[in-house]
């Protein structure tokens, strides 16, 4: 008996110590702590047992969109507000169509212009109780950047790491989460002059060029790898030429095997229009997401992280000691501040390319 209680109390101890540090959900927590373990099958699994049931087709009677701050507009210069016109509504799928519902809001002022917009919708006839939130971000305002977390990409050693230092926060717009974890994102890692993680030319990419915009596509074919500063690779592409990808092939995007699984996933993606757009939508699963994308006007998009407690978009307000944080979205857990704290994963960064010093904008290439 005093045998079995050694490894016993050796893990309450690690998984004690792990939880106490992080700033998850328990439930998130002990995941990530079980595949650091060696039991990703496990992990699996129990993803299986609890997400593999289709959506309810009771349709949802709200959206998850977070309102923008009543502020928001008053910051608009009044010429603005009738020369610059709100980005076409997304057509309602389901009726009737909630207040608001595919309407864009404004959710962040840049250089007195609309630089991040919002919008939410039931995006599936087919599963109405499936609720997408886009931000929507116009990248001649923007400036993009990469940061490293302790988890991914797991090295230590970068000047840009675990969160955006106070010297960036007055230039800061929005954040928003990465991808997944090396042994599942099959794909490549590249920042700050580093290869973390060997490139895969079959891979969905996320590339940041020399002028802070992001693109979205495969190596050769809408990433030139030579002209990026940052390359971020998660699984396969989801959309190309405004068209789904998946093609019922599910493995990787989200599940270890050939199988659905119906979760709150996040996305990324280049529209037709030449705007980034970032989306919340669940739960779904990929072939779900990729359509949710096209609807949103997306020609080409990857998959980023996935379940409810990893899919993160914040909006900034200037504010001290610190600026105030929005999430765009109700289902969005976890310190509204950890982007300025500590974030444990990769993420992406936005700021005021007007505004940001020259000498500040070579810190983050």
């Amino acid at each position: 008996m005093a045998v079995l209680c050694v490894p016993v109390a050796a893990v309450t101890v690690s998984v004690g110590g792990y939880v106490s540090r992080s700033q998850e959900s328990l439930s998130a927590t002990l995941a990530t702590w079980a595949r650091d373990h060696g039991l990703s099958v496990l992990v699996d699994e129990l993803e299986q047992l609890r997400y593999g049931s289709p959506p309810s087709a009771d349709p949802a009677s709200e959206l998850g969109t977070v309102e923008a701050a009543s502020s928001v507009s008053t910051q608009l210069p009044t010429a603005t507000t009738t020369t610059v016109p709100l980005p076409p509504a997304l057509e309602p799928r389901v009726t009737p169509a909630l207040a608001k519902e595919g309407v864009w809001e404004v959710a962040r002022i840049v250089d007195g212009r609309p630089g991040i917009w919002v919008s939410g919708i039931r995006p599936l006839k087919s599963s109405p109780s499936v609720t997408a939130t886009y931000a929507l971000v116009d990248q001649d305002l923007t400036y993009a950047a990469m940061w490293n977390g302790p988890e991914i990409p797991a090295q230590r050693g970068f000047s840009r790491y675990k969160a955006i230092s106070p010297e960036l926060h007055p230039y800061l717009l929005a954040a928003f989460n990465g991808g997944f974890r090396k042994e599942h994102t099959r794909g490549g890692y590249f920042t700050e002059g580093r290869d973390v993680w060997k490139m895969d030319p079959k891979a969905a990419t996320l590339g940041i060029d020399t002028e802070g915009r992001i693109h979205i596509g495969l190596l050769g074919d809408g990433v030139e790898l030579s002209k990026m500063v940052s390359v971020r690779q998660n699984v396969r592409l989801l959309v190309k030429d405004s068209k789904s990808v998946v093609g019922g092939k599910l493995y990787g995007y989200g599940s270890s095997h050939d199988r659905n699984l119906y979760i709150v996933r996040s996305a990324v993606c280049e529209r037709e229009d030449g705007k980034l757009l970032f989306a919340v939508v669940g739960p779904v699963d990929a072939e779900q997401l990729a359509v949710a994308l096209v609807r949103a006007g997306c020609a080409t998009a990857m998959q980023l992280d996935v379940n409810a407690a990893w899919p993160k978009f914040s909006i900034y307000d200037p504010a001290t000691p610190e600026p105030h944080t929005r999430w765009i979205d109700k289902r969005i857990t976890g310190p509204s501040n950890m982007f300025l704290k500590s974030a444990p994963k990769d993420f992406f960064a936005l700021f005021d390319r007007a505004a940001l010093p020259s000498g500040l904008v070579e810190k983050l290439k």
